[in-house]
């Protein structure tokens, strides 16, 4: 099967195990190559870190152990094993993470040799064609690409590095193996009480044909595939629309006079992709599609899934990143573009077409993330701008505002371990706090279009704000044992540390549940994203009833 797939596919890096790499779109200011698809090259995620966060209190004898029951044709699978271990931790030490991405601009020819010739030639292995030309690749991890062929040539012999390849793969294609021991490392986003294989086969296939999936989205979602809508699109628009409207008042008061018209332009223009929606899913696109009723029409499909990934000007199922299965929204800033996955609204969709206020703390949070990495400093600087599009004001605003969220970030991580340095996540953790205020004027909103007479007792008024802070607690949880885990491989900043202190930056917060004052929610030093002043003393009397501890 595999010898079929046409070497455009494999040149785009699908089926790498060193290398994570999408497509873009280059802009029409960098170098005159509008419409130009430019490969991304990423670190890919490693399979130690998915092994310790699915299996938290799991050693690494209990990884080797795994690795070793799948390699049983092979001569010596202890020593093996071992050595694949050996060559995954290594590889985790130069990964730099999976929010920290640093973006870097296309590398041209006279800034190949900045990589060192190993480097140059393993891109040039990786990207034939595309690195052979003028225009070459986007670094998103410069650390991982600049040190990967240093690392594997000091740690490892030529046969180390085919059994660890030999191995990725059997993890990669185990659903179609039935290797179920190495199906759930196979993935990352996972589904309780959805069978193992099931969830490896489908991410497998988005893999491979990303469209294909985001029709079974549409039909689980009982929309109509004919008219690419489902019954909560509705829904998804209004919510975008009010996301947009409550940060252009957050964005007038915010930028500097020279800087606020570009960032209420982008908050205009930016356009929304979710399932079902006209403007990602053109009905051209599904004029045909090969059957698929055996593998050797594999190919077939996998080739005209290819040639729509190169051809199609409004392909957004393989511009985006983004699985399905995730439920973060992720921002595009080649295009402009928000989009919003699958998993995120099929909670809400199944219990209504209307989206009801309480699943604005969950569903509006994400979108808000989304809408706001386009005018924060996330966004200030693009792959085709060294300089941004942030006046010099601006960033010293910034940079002052930051000083309070780096200290109260380095706090937090260190209490879990000494030695971790978050300072990568620094901008997203901003953007928490930056998103409550926001987000709780739209929750109002909605509560009044329901209620339009209103809460007349005061309790009752509190209760409804009480209500939007545990929705947004509720919908950050995650599985219990996985903080010191995020922290160690760099995964992320553990939900309890984003949630306590971006409501703890809340004066909302700390009347609603009488904080009581100099506590963990009501801190001296409160750190604030909008506000004229970057730390103010809010501490309210009282007794601490927030029980967010």
């Amino acid at each position: 099967m595999i010898p079929q797939v046409p070497s455009e596919y494999l040149e785009h890096g699908r089926g790498r195990p060193l290398a994570a790499v999408n497509l873009s779109r280059s802009d029409a200011q960098e170098h005159g190559t509008s419409g130009v698809y430019i490969p991304n090259v990423n670190s890919p995620v490693m399979l130690i870190k998915r092994f310790f966060m699915l299996y938290p209190k799991l050693s690494e004898r209990d990884c080797k152990l795994l690795i070793e029951e799948s390699l049983k044709d092979v001569p010596n699978p202890s020593q093996v094993a071992s050595k694949i271990l050996h060559i995954e931790k290594r590889l985790m030490n130069i990964v730099l993470g999976t929010t920290a991405t640093s973006h870097e601009r296309t590398l041209e020819r006279n800034r190949k040799t900045n990589l060192g010739n190993a480097t140059v030639r393993w891109l040039s292995h990786l990207f034939p064609s595309s690195f052979g030309g003028r225009l070459n690749v986007r670094i998103l991890d410069q650390g991982y690409v600049s040190q990967l062929v240093d690392l594997l040539k000091h740690v490892s012999t030529p046969a180390d590095v085919a059994d660890y390849f030999h191995f990725r793969t059997l993890v990669e294609y185990s659903p179609f193996l039935n290797m179920t021991h190495l199906i759930p490392l196979s993935y990352d986003s996972h589904v309780r009480a959805v069978p193992l294989r099931v969830q490896g086969c489908l991410h497998l296939v988005e893999n491979f044909y990303k469209h294909g999936m985001r029709m079974l989205g549409i039909e689980a979602l009982g929309g109509d595939i004919a008219a690419w809508q489902i019954p909560f699109r509705h829904e998804i628009e209004v919510l975008f629309s009010d996301v947009r409207h409550t940060l252009h008042r957050f964005v007038r008061s915010w930028f500097s006079s020279s800087t606020v018209d570009m960032a209420l332009r982008k908050l205009r223009s930016m356009k929304l992709a979710y399932l079902g929606s006209d403007v990602a899913y053109p009905t051209s696109y599904a004029v045909y599609t090969p059957e698929l009723s055996s593998l050797d029409n594999f190919g077939d499909l996998v080739r005209d899934a290819v040639q729509r990934d190169f051809n199609e000007t409004a392909n957004y199922d393989f511009l985006y990143r983004a699985s399905i299965f995730s439920t973060s929204v992720e921002y595009n800033a080649d295009t402009n573009t928000i989009y919003v996955p699958h998993a995120l609204v099929t909670i809400p969709a199944l219990f209504s077409e209307v989206l009801h206020p309480i699943f604005i703390p969950i569903l509006g949070a994400k979108m808000l993330q989304g809408v706001l990495a386009a005018v924060d400093v996330r966004g200030s600087t693009t792959v085709t701008e060294d300089s941004g599009w942030w006046h010099m004001i601006d960033r010293l605003k910034f940079q002052n505002r930051s000083v309070c969220f780096r200290e109260e970030l380095d706090r937090e991580v260190n209490k879990i371990s000494p030695s971790a340095n978050f300072s990568g996540f620094l901008h997203s953790f901003m953007a928490e706090s930056a998103a409550i205020e926001p987000l709780l004027d739209i929750y109002k909103q909605r509560v009044y279009h329901r209620f339009p007479k209103g809460f007349k007792r005061s309790a009752e008024r509190r209760n409804e704000k009480r209500i939007f802070y545990y929705a947004y607690a509720m919908g950050q949880c995650e599985e219990p044992g996985t903080e010191s885990i995020q922290i160690r491989f760099r995964h992320a900043i553990p939900a309890r540390i984003r949630v306590n202190s971006a409501l703890a930056n809340d004066p909302g917060f700390q009347k609603t549940f009488l904080c009581k004052a100099h506590s963990r929610m009501a801190p001296d030093k409160r750190c604030s994203y909008w506000e004229a002043s970057s730390a103010t003393n809010t501490s309210a009397p009282g007794r601490d009833k927030s029980g967010l501890r």
